[in-house]
């Protein structure tokens, strides 16, 4: 699914921005061979929501970038929000309601499941981890709007990134350092507002719609925590790093949300204010 989200984004940034090297020729070789197989490739439901989705969201980034180049974090979550009114508009069109959609993520996620399952079991592996996360698969599905955006917006990353790697003429500049992502602090009234919609007496739809945008703004606050984290850290021993690592995923539930608060706390605290300033980029608000 990442490759539907950084290969074709790569592929229409590198044309768009008139090639002119063997190197970037190449690149628009392998991705134009890669689109061909990619479009003929048959699928469920679910997947022809994510072709679609990807479609829209590359055409969306690729104008806003080529149009007016900006900060990546900035246009990036603008072509996610564009591409997937355009999706949503688009299964309107077609008479497809969310059920239907859902139903599809449900089974496609049950059918690749279980042949995971299938595979351990033959190898005579442990499933006993496997099979705790079987219930969680309808849950999954329900946020899949959700996922589908913090996927997209990884692999728009991706594309960027390499595309400042690989065009000899790029625009806009290339990603920051991660231990200096930020974004606006505004976005804490959206995490409230949809937080408010989890709890609020209101409608299935309601709930529906702020648990997946809380799931977005929680990643995004988690990301934030970690990047604070990475700047105090940034000249500590390399040994106390890989403790700290590997205590997060022993320890991950406890972590993540760690790293939640603590991204929420830098909205009114501003932590990296004490700490030599970051390299401005790309994931710079």
């Amino acid at each position: 699914m990442l490759a539907v989200f950084a290969l074709g984004p790569l592929a229409v940034l590198l044309a768009g921005t008139h090639p002119a090297s063997r190197r970037e020729w190449i690149w628009l070789a392998a991705l134009a061979l890669w689109a061909g197989a990619w479009t003929f490739r048959s699928g469920g439901l679910a997947e022809q929501v994510v072709r679609a989705s990807g479609v829209l969201v590359t055409g969306g980034f690729a104008a806003l970038v080529l149009w007016r180049p900006a900060t990546f974090l900035r246009r990036g979550s603008a072509a996610v929000a564009l591409g997937f009114a355009a999706t949503a508009a688009w299964c309107w069109w077609l008479g497809l309601g969310w059920g239907q959609i859902r139903h599809a993520v449900a089974r496609e996620g049950w059918e690749a499941y279980r042949l995971v399952l299938a595979q351990v079991r033959a190898g005579g592996g442990d499933v006993a981890a496997l099979e705790t996360i079987s219930g969680g698969l309808e849950q999954a599905a329900s946020l899949f709007p959700a996922l589908l955006a913090l996927v997209a917006l990884a692999g728009l990353a991706v594309a960027w990134q390499w595309y400042h790697l690989v065009a000899t003429r790029p625009v806009g500049r290339p990603l920051a350092p991660f231990r200096a992502f930020t974004f606006s602090d505004h976005l804490v009234w959206g995490a409230i507002a949809a937080l408010g919609l989890v709890l609020a007496p209101l409608p299935p739809i309601a709930r529906l719609v702020g648990g997946n945008l809380l799931l977005v703004g929680g990643v995004l606050y988690a990301l934030r925590g970690g990047a604070v984290l990475g700047a105090t850290l940034a000249n500590a021993p390399r040994l106390v790093v890989v403790l700290l690592v590997v205590a997060g995923v022993v320890m991950f539930p406890v972590a993540a949300s760690g790293l939640v608060l603590l991204g929420l706390a830098d909205v009114w605290i501003d932590f990296r204010r004490r700490l030599p300033s970051p390299t401005p980029g790309g994931l710079s608000r």
